[in-house]
């Protein structure tokens, strides 16, 4: 039986360099939020179809069922000149994580079977999109820390330091996307856990 893909990623990332007065520093900061669109039905195939013509308007992308849209940026880049050489003295990497889920308005009129496959297969989902988040998380992590040990000479100012970042941070936008479409691969096979729970969702009356 073919398998619906249900999660898609949608990742948008955005860089602006900026250079100020020096201050030794470097973090992560991350911001979060959950918004949903609604499904109706009272059998698992109404709400099967439900949440693939839903989650088409949604996400605007077909056999969707749920989304994360992770955005990275880069909002504070300084840099110092010492010692002959230019190094990065604070940084900030900004990781902004969207997740969309389906929100079930007809619970009450369904049978306690359909109820529960519900249940756990939005447990699983939910699961499956906080992991690509987890994944966003590790990326923008892994830029911060290569970001922050850069160093160049003077000799070319600054401006070579932030060309580095630049290629840095497209490097690891694009290591985010390719592990975010590994992990969809993964879970959208036939013997993974959120496919069969899908699968019986769909079939539970």
């Amino acid at each position: 039986m073919s398998v619906i893909r249900y999660p898609m990623i949608w990742i948008v990332t955005a860089l602006a360099l900026v250079c100020q007065a020096p201050a030794a520093n470097a973090k992560v900061t991350v911001s979060e939020r959950t918004t949903y669109y609604s499904v109706r039905g009272d059998s698992g195939g109404q709400l099967g179809k439900a949440l693939l013509t839903g989650g088409y308007g949604a996400i605007n992308v077909a056999q969707a069922i749920a989304a994360t849209a992770s955005r990275l940026s880069l909002p504070v880049f300084r840099t110092e000149v010492k010692n002959g050489r230019c190094v990065v003295t604070n940084v900030t990497v900004a990781l902004n994580i969207t997740y969309r889920f389906p929100k079930w308005s007809d619970r009450g009129r369904a049978s306690n079977r359909v109820r529960g496959a519900w249940e756990v297969f939005y447990r699983e989902l939910v699961r499956h999109e906080h992991q690509h988040g987890a994944i966003s998380r590790q990326h923008a992590d892994r830029l911060e820390r290569e970001l922050k040990r850069l160093s160049d000479t003077g000799s070319f100012g600054c401006q070579s330091l932030k060309r580095m970042a630049t290629v840095s941070f497209d490097k690891w936008s694009k290591k985010l996307k390719k592990a975010q479409v590994l992990f969809d691969r993964l879970e959208d096979s036939d013997m993974s856990k959120i496919t069969r729970l899908q699968l019986a969702l769909f079939k539970a009356k």
